[in-house]
């Protein structure tokens, strides 16, 4: 699993250094997607966690999909960041609660967000970091 991880993490940084291939390959960003959040290799997963925030606040609307299709996995990938602090430094964890407030404003994350099943520890999470 840590060998994945350095490949996602590789994977992520080649999105962020070269914006053509997302736009050439929207199937990348979904495998990368799918691998979220890491939980192996908790260096990799601070690294890859701040990517998923610099792709999210550089290619937004793009990210989401032309209907919004990916909102459910980014959304859900975003809460997983400020739900577990292991998996992010506290800079990665304002980024991520500054990107969910902006994705509520977009129906397909906001309804993404309303959608989802989160334990109770999470959900109490979520809402100290939306409301805070």
């Amino acid at each position: 699993e840590s060998a994945s991880d350095n490949a996602i993490s590789a994977l992520g940084k080649m999105m962020l250094h070269r914006a053509d291939v997302l736009a050439a390959s929207p199937s990348i960003l979904d495998t990368w997607l799918s691998y979220l959040p890491l939980r192996a290799d908790m260096d990799e997963a601070v690294i890859v966690h701040a990517q998923l925030c610099s792709l999210v606040e550089r290619h937004g609307a793009a990210l989401l999909g032309a209907h919004g299709e990916r909102a459910p996995t980014l959304v859900r990938a975003l809460v997983n960041v400020l739900t577990s602090p292991e998996l992010s430094d506290q800079q990665t964890r304002q980024r991520a609660t500054a990107l969910l407030h902006a994705m509520r404003a977009q129906p397909a994350a906001s309804a993404a967000l309303a959608q989802l099943q989160l334990s109770e520890h999470e959900s109490a999470r979520l809402n100290a970091a939306l409301s805070g």
